[in-house]
């Protein structure tokens, strides 16, 4: 599937070896990248959040994903910072971090879907699929925990006109004989209208990475149920400071999701650790040469 980012000056061709046929009917994809690439070194705040916005502007990106960990912005805060967003003519979608398992995870969410509002963007409310004790999967009482959470949050998100989307974070894909649980018990599970958030780097990370053939067996489950991606590369169990290749490779990512109705939003998310501000802009640049090396954007 070949997928345009409107409103910006590239098109990203994801599919079947990026092919170049084209048509009007085809979906698109919408490119961006999250703060989280900036994160701990630059702290939120309406100041930052206005630099980052004109970052991709800079860059010619379409959105971004404004990640607030602990949703400490104020709603007046998010609606100076949307309204920034209208001013460079982005969409932004508003992005909290926490797992189905935090103590704390409900009343995060609580604040979290009200700043949410404020912003024009994808209508999802993003949470993470992340261990309790165990060191591959949850326990049989930690799943009834994540499980209830993410119904409850599923409700209150559906209750303001949004979709849950669960990222896939350290949580092994499939369950084991022993008792242990992955992440398709846990969508199997749920309402089907309860997304998967893909992170393709994720997925080949940590202590019990997935082969390409798992990763792709998953996403071909679940395809229906992706509409927003973390582009990530991954190598030896880490994740990379740039976009360069992955276990499954971008294009493949996309040719298994397949044509879709509505637009695939996808951001950038690399491994900047301590990275100044300068080098994080950098290596999203190099990002960007990257997929245009490998065919998946058009040269700009």
């Amino acid at each position: 599937m070949r997928m345009f980012a409107t409103g910006v000056a590239f098109a990203v061709l994801f599919g079947a070896g990026c092919v170049s046929n084209f048509s009007p009917t085809e979906s698109e994809m919408k490119i961006g990248y999250t703060t989280q690439n900036f994160i701990p070194t630059v702290s939120v705040s309406v100041e930052t959040a206005r630099r980052q916005l004109d970052i991709a502007r800079e860059l010619e990106l379409s959105w971004i994903e404004l990640r607030d960990p602990d949703a400490t912005l104020s709603k007046a805060d998010c609606e100076r910072i949307a309204a920034d967003a209208r001013e460079r003519g982005l969409e932004v979608l508003y992005s909290m971090q926490r797992g189905l398992l935090a103590e704390d995870f409900k009343p995060v969410f609580e604040r979290a879907l009200v700043n949410a509002a404020c912003f024009e963007g994808p209508s999802r409310m993003r949470v993470l699929a992340l261990l309790g004790e165990g060191d591959t999967g949850w326990s049989r009482a930690e799943f009834e925990q994540v499980l209830a959470s993410a119904r409850w949050a599923a409700e209150k998100a559906q209750a303001k006109g949004r979709r849950l989307m669960i990222e896939n974070a350290d949580v092994v894909l499939e369950g084991s004989a022993d008792g242990v649980i992955g992440m398709r018990r846990l969508l199997d599970e749920l309402d089907p209208a309860v997304e998967l958030q893909l992170d393709t780097g994720n997925l080949f990370t940590g202590d019990h990475p997935a082969s390409p053939e798992e990763a792709a067996a998953f996403i071909r489950r679940y395809a229906d149920r992706i509409s927003y991606l973390h582009l990530k590369s991954a190598r030896d169990g880490e994740a990379l400071p740039v976009l360069d290749g992955n276990p499954l490779s971008f294009e493949k990512i996309a040719d298994l999701l397949g044509d879709r109705a509505e637009p695939v939003y996808a951001a950038m998310e690399l491994n900047s650790g301590s990275a100044s501000e300068e080098q994080v802009v950098e290596n999203m640049r190099h990002s960007l040469k990257h997929l245009e090396g490998t065919g998946c954007i058009d040269p700009r």
